[in-house]
């Protein structure tokens, strides 16, 4: 099986065929002019695909601006409710 752009796809699609049907075993593979082993093939067929990837690290970089502007709208927000507090005594009160 050929693959240009995602290696893991279809180790995983070889990996559950050799797995679900005795008819094939994977003995080696060929990644980039180089022979890997069975085991390189397992490997890859346990990775997360690339989209999966590319989700993980799209969310490791927009955690912490998240976090930032969290914690730079907590002042303005204990405000508000300071103040809304305040009205609301006020009209207790009146």
């Amino acid at each position: 099986m050929l693959a240009f752009d995602d290696v893991v796809g279809p180790s995983k699609a070889i990996t559950d065929f050799a797995r679900t049907s005795r008819i094939l075993t994977v003995r080696a593979g060929l990644l980039n002019n180089q022979v890997i082993t069975a085991g390189d093939v397992e490997a890859l067929a346990s990775m997360p695909s690339r989209e999966v990837l590319l989700a993980k690290v799209l969310g490791l970089m927009v955690s912490p601006m998240a976090r930032t502007v969290s914690v730079l709208s907590g002042p303005s927000r204990s405000l508000a409710y300071v103040l809304q507090a305040r009205a609301d005594q006020l009209a207790e009160a009146a």
